[in-house]
């Protein structure tokens, strides 16, 4: 009897982070150094991230390389890279043994090539999950291409977005970058549908935002080291009304926006909000669904801190009665507490089809991997949140962020609830 859930589930590896960045770019190409499952890896991410890519995977044990070292390695490699020369940037992620090679790769390469060719080197190994891949990989494209210092304009700012954390988060970015563009600011969004180029201009902008706490730090503490460029990390996330105007309290802070400036465009966003949804109560079928959340609960699947904050939105703004949450990953941000609302144990498979199974629990927060578990074992509707999805298809942008956000989050919930 399974009682737990194996992390390979819900914690993809590095290598799947990395590809998750690279695959945001113009006609990547990806060169992979390590074992059959780096690919795999590289594939799955790309087409969740739904963009070509040209891929060439180098194999190579162990014991060839104790055995032959660079006297095998080198010449392989080195031909591969020559045949990556073609338009597009290279990303080249060592996943395998590395502190076996004695030489820099990253020098070799680039000494081999013309130092006008855009390679990307990340070497994450088998270090961390899918978050590090992220990590590593912005960081080395913004060490590689923010070299230049560049004149810096106050208006302008760098928004480094969650990559690949939920179905909708180019959504979530474009939505964020709407909000700020109304204080007269000009958001660059990168890594996001990007050329090299977008890259190397984040050194023109006066600050780095972040919108998740453990995606993008080491590469805004590289542009804050080297070119004076602060960040910033708010503890919120942009997740429902009030919950994004109090994202928006603690951004403004950091921006220098004044109080005055805010109220007036969250009441603006707030009412345009309600001139949406108010009408809708009239509407019987809509009354009885919202009336109907009132009295039901849900779970969601999610990492510690995001989870706690799309709980608190269910519970203070859709009003549902309780919630559980079901933690698949604790970062570095401080979850907050909200009342009503139960953590379940990390991993306990058992809790939490328990939990799905209670007959008050109509909707479940997360991604798809939760949905096949729990296939037949409960009635709950599914809003995807997280990722990986590999069971549903969205061709729109759809953000959940934001206020314009919220009008999704409430049209998923009363569509979600069994009446």
């Amino acid at each position: 009897m399974l009682t737990t859930i194996g992390g390979a589930l819900y914690k993809r590896g590095s290598l799947y982070g990395a590809s998750l960045v690279a695959s945001e770019f113009e006609e990547p190409n990806i060169l992979i150094w390590g074992p059959r499952g780096c690919s795999s890896q590289v594939v799955e991410a790309t087409n969740n991230q739904r963009h070509l890519y040209d891929m060439y995977h180098f194999r190579v044990t162990q014991a060839d390389m104790m055995m032959n070292g660079m006297a095998t390695v080198t010449p392989q490699l080195l031909s591969m890279v020559r045949g990556c020369n073609v338009p597009g940037p290279l990303f080249f992620f060592l996943g395998d043994a590395t502190a076996l090679i004695s030489e820099d790769l990253e020098s070799l390469i680039e000494s081999r090539i013309s130092p006008d060719f855009p390679i990307i080197y990340v070497e994450t190994g088998f270090k961390g999950d899918y978050r590090y891949g992220i990590n590593e990989t912005v960081f080395r494209l913004v060490q590689r291409l923010c070299r230049k210092k560049t004149e810096r304009d106050p208006k302008r700012l760098n928004l480094i977005p969650e990559v690949g954390i939920n179905p909708q988060w180019r959504a979530d970015a474009a939505e964020v970058a709407r909000i700020l563009g109304k204080f007269g600011y000009t958001v660059s969004i990168a890594p996001c549908r990007s050329q090299l180029s977008d890259i190397a201009d984040m050194t023109r902008a006066s600050r780095t935002l972040l919108m998740n706490p453990d995606v993008g730090k080491k590469a805004a503490q590289y542009l804050s080291d080297t070119h004076d460029i602060p960040f910033f990390v708010p503890k919120k996330l942009p997740i429902g009304v009030w919950g994004t105007k109090l994202w928006l309290d603690e951004v403004a802070g950091f921006l220098g926006i004044g109080a005055e400036a805010v109220s007036k465009v969250h009441y603006e966003e707030e009412a345009e909000f309600f001139f949406i949804v108010r009408p809708g109560l009239r509407e019987e079928r809509y009354h009885v669904r919202a009336n109907t959340i009132r009295e039901s609960a849900f779970v969601v699947c999610d990492d510690r801190h995001r989870a706690s904050q799309w709980a608190r939105t269910m519970m203070e703004e859709l009003q549902f009665k309780r919630g559980w949450i079901f933690p698949t990953w604790v970062g570095e941000a401080a979850p907050e507490e909200v009342r009503g609302v139960e953590v379940l144990p990390e991993g306990d498979l058992p809790s939490l089809t328990a939990h799905c199974s209670r007959p008050e629990v109509r909707v479940l927060l997360g991604a798809d991997w939760v949905d096949e578990l729990l296939e037949g074992r409960t009635k709950c509707k599914a809003i995807p949140i997280a990722n990986p999805m590999s069971r549903r298809i969205s061709l729109g942008a759809r953000p959940y962020f934001g206020y314009r956000g919220m009008l999704n989050v409430v049209e998923d919930a009363l569509n979600s609830v069994v009446c």
